[in-house]
């Protein structure tokens, strides 16, 4: 088990069980310091161990989401992501949620304001 530390961000896992994208950084750092989600609610589909969540909840408050529901299928994953929220203090303002999107995320349809689905370099 590691513990991986990006601008200020924390990520706990264990890379035997799981993957963690570092080349995802650049769009972790955007998610922490430019995104401007102030007051949305916003559902992240894919959210691993917090990658864009928990960037994205510790933002400054005048970009801070009002909340963000955090959903992961891989339950190994989930366990790290629940730790993640925590660690980073932003439990109050998030949810992990366990399960697959086509299941749990139907209850979250017409609540959020921005959805993430995770980072495709060449979509940019």
């Amino acid at each position: 088990e590691v513990t991986h530390i990006e601008n200020g961000v924390k990520f706990q896992f264990d890379a035997l069980k799981i993957m963690f994208s570092s080349g995802n950084n650049k769009e972790r750092i955007r998610y922490l310091r430019e995104v401007n989600a102030h007051d949305e609610v916003v559902v992240d589909m894919f959210a691993g161990v917090g990658y864009f969540s928990v960037p994205l909840a510790m933002s400054d408050a005048s970009r801070r989401p009002r909340h963000i529901h955090c959903i992961e299928k891989n339950p190994v994953s989930f366990q790290y992501l629940s730790r993640n929220l925590a660690l980073n203090g932003v439990s109050d303002h998030t949810t992990a949620i366990l399960g697959d999107n086509r299941e749990v995320g139907a209850g979250l349809l017409g609540v959020c304001d921005r959805v993430l689905m995770g980072y495709l370099p060449t979509a940019a």
